[in-house]
């Protein structure tokens, strides 16, 4: 018996010797980066916001302006749409961009530049759908007490710093920097909302949307910069720097917008701002 047992293990490791390797894993898919940007430099300061106060000049606090030159208390989808140009890098992106105007000591600091980020999430980037024209919308509380997590951050170009709810003081060397994270989701019917918000949700961070807004839109996400270091001096015209938020009054090109979202999200590629892959 155990000259039996003895040949059947030395089959087995026979067997096994010849038994022909298993073929290599599949190479892990690079992680998705579908999106497009729009580089821009700051462009103008005024006390207006054309979407929560309309046609009312000096109503609102101090705002900084990037893209679209002629954004005002007056600024119709009409107007932004005849400006004779923009900030940013397409030019086809004549949209208005806006938030609170950051304050060191009390005097205004303009931002330097921004970089908006049109992605795709992971589940739904083959679903994104363009901005429709004169869409506008709203990121953040300017009433915000706490911090206002997934939508509004601080840190520093050089990385320095954590992600905080605060203004940082960042090493020299390095800039003052926010990101605000816009909503992704749209109710499909209203182009603007009484609060400028109930009209838009957040997708989970798979890009999934709830029942109640069902179109995903690009998700944008602006990264502004500051000629600043920052400090436990900053404030925003709206109050703390936890009030940060932003505005978004669609007036881009839509053909080239609508292309834009085919070409970079839909493919899920990046785009640079001239639309080339990269």
């Amino acid at each position: 018996m155990r000259r039996a047992a003895l040949l059947v293990l030395s089959l087995a490791l026979v067997a096994a010797a010849c038994k022909p390797p298993a073929p290599p894993a599949p190479p892990k898919p690079p992680p998705l980066d579908a999106k497009f940007q729009s580089f821009c430099t700051f462009s103008h300061a005024l006390a207006d916001d054309p979407i929560v106060f309309p046609g009312v000049p000096g109503a609102a606090h101090l705002h900084h302006f990037f893209g679209n030159v002629t954004t005002n208390a007056a600024s119709t989808y009409a107007s932004l749409r005849a400006a004779p140009g923009t900030t940013c890098q397409p030019a086809a992106d004549l949209a208005a961009y806006w938030v609170p105007a950051l304050l060191i000591n009390g005097t205004p600091i303009p931002p330097q530049a921004a970089t908006f980020y049109y992605r795709g999430k992971s589940q739904t980037y083959q679903s994104v759908t363009a901005f429709p024209p004169n869409f506008r919308m709203i990121a953040g509380d300017q009433h915000a007490h706490d911090p206002q997590t997934g939508i509004t951050h601080w840190g520093c170009t050089s990385g320095a710093a954590t992600p905080s709810a605060t203004v940082p003081t960042c090493p020299a060397g390095s800039q003052l920097k926010v990101v605000v994270n816009f909503a992704n989701c749209w109710d499909g019917v209203n182009l603007d909302s009484a609060d400028h918000k109930s009209h838009v949700a957040y997708s989970d961070w798979k890009g999934v949307c709830p029942a109640s807004h069902p179109v995903v839109l690009p998700a944008i996400q602006a990264f502004i910069r500051y000629p600043t270091v920052g400090g436990p001096n900053a404030t925003l015209s709206s109050g703390s720097t936890l009030t940060m938020h932003a505005d978004f009054f669609n007036a881009w090109d839509q053909t080239v917008l609508e292309s834009r979202v085919t070409s970079c999200i839909n493919a899920g590629i990046s785009c640079k701002p001239d639309g080339t892959p990269g």
